[in-house]
């Protein structure tokens, strides 16, 4: 017999399908009548199979991710097509169709719990930091671990859908600068392009655009994931347009709310963003360990609140990771100790190293190099000398760091974009 936890109480003929259980060797080990009592029905076993309605009283986006990450079996239930468009948005691997016989569904719940091969690993069952990838072309290697499949060279004119991720050590080695100027230069090349705020620390992109932060549209989209009405228009809607083709999605108004990002609502918007967009960039935070409190011996996260969950999804997701850091002994250092934590998050995205600072204060090459080999990296290595004081009149004056940036800065921007997505046909580039 195979025990199941069943939430299901806005299915009038639920008590049939109790009944119907023990027909097809299913023992109903727990009936859940809302979202919170499926969390705990769900914590106290975190391999027993989960067979949910979509009208479970405050169920959730997140609540089904958080089950899903224990790798179980978890089958959704619809009774109509707004069920099933739901249950999918939360990325429920096996969703079913119920026409009031319970026999018969009850039937088909247990082929699905009885075979092995319909385990829940979407993405958004993949552990933080536990190397799982984010993006939808990934493979398996020979170690269990995801992988990115080798990217084919794109068509002329064919939608790229990239993400990028922005991160760089602690000490601000400019990661929101650069992440504003490669995107526009993204934008400029004819590209659609989205700007995440995903720093959970200190979030700036807004307050350095100059834009109000009345609302977080980074919390409105993952809000709406969590309710499985995130969608390409949606999302769009809780942007903010920078230009004609760059547009911004905020960060957190303040740092403290940063427990509205959720996990499985993150994957989601950055699943839904490269349907959006041609290129999203996502800026995100400097530290990326796992935390959170641990609900279960076994190592269940169903309780877990993490801050570096953006950082981490983002990372898994990313097809390619630009590194910031600060062009000097202490910033190499810096990069020396932590870089290696984001490569175990994602091997398999392209790298480059983005190494700032003023012009006549960039560390020598031969020392850089010599740190670069320690980390045993073949990444590109890009030099960006920044003007600190152009940079404050830029803010001061209400324009961005790329407006504000001279011809050989923007030269130099325009060919890290070109290395990460090639210049469309028809750009004005």
């Amino acid at each position: 017999m195979i025990s199941v936890i069943l939430a299901a109480p806005d299915l009038s003929d639920e008590p049939g399908l109790v009944a119907a259980a023990t027909l097809h060797g299913i023992v109903i080990s727990r009936r859940s009548l809302d979202a919170a009592d499926l969390l705990a029905a769900a914590a106290a076993d975190t391999t027993m199979a989960v067979a949910v309605s979509a009208g479970v009283p405050r169920l959730s986006g997140d609540l089904i991710g958080r089950i899903m990450a224990d790798e179980r079996i978890v089958v959704g239930i619809a009774v109509s097509d707004d069920d099933e468009r739901r249950l999918r948005a939360w990325n429920v691997p096996n969703v079913i169709r119920h026409h009031g016989d319970p026999v018969a569904t009850i039937a088909t719940i247990a082929t699905l719990v009885s075979g092995g091969s319909h385990r829940s690993t979407p993405d958004s069952a993949a552990r933080i930091g536990r190397g799982a990838g984010g993006s939808g072309a990934r493979g398996r290697s020979a170690g269990g671990r995801d992988q990115a499949a080798p990217a084919a060279a794109p068509e002329a004119g064919a939608r790229p859908c990239i993400l990028v991720a922005v991160w760089g050590p602690t000490g601000a080695p400019g990661r929101t600068t650069t992440a504003l100027s490669v995107a526009e230069s993204l934008a400029d090349n004819g590209y659609s392009v989205c700007l995440v705020d995903a720093d959970t620390y200190a979030p700036s992109l807004i307050a350095q655009v100059g834009m109000n932060a009345e609302a977080s549209g980074l919390v409105v989209a993952c809000r709406q994931a969590d309710n499985g009405t995130l969608n390409a228009r949606t999302l769009v809607a809780a942007t903010r347009l920078l230009s004609d083709r760059l547009s911004i999605l905020g960060g957190l108004v303040r740092a403290e709310r940063w427990p509205d990002l959720r996990e499985a609502a993150l994957r989601t918007v950055w699943r839904v963003a490269r349907e959006a967009f041609d290129v999203v960039v996502v800026d995100i935070g400097s530290c990326i360990e796992e935390e959170g409190a641990i609900a279960h011996l076994a190592g269940s996260p169903l309780l877990a609140s993490r801050r570096n969950a953006a950082a981490v999804t983002a990372l898994e997701a990313a097809d390619h990771v630009l590194v910031t850091a600060r062009s000097s002994t202490l910033g190499l250092t810096r990069l020396l100790n932590e870089l290696p934590a984001v490569t175990s998050v994602n091997d398999a995205a392209g790298l480059t190293l983005v190494l700032t600072g003023a012009s006549g204060l960039m560390a020598p090459t031969s020392i850089s190099d010599r740190m670069l080999r320690q980390l045993g990296l073949r990444a590109e290595v890009v030099r960006l000398p920044r003007d600190p004081e152009r940079l404050e009149r830029a803010i001061r004056d209400g324009i961005t760091p790329y407006e504000a940036a001279s011809r050989r800065e923007r030269r130099m921007l325009s060919a890290l974009a070109r290395g990460i997505a090639p210049i469309p046909a028809g750009s004005r580039t």
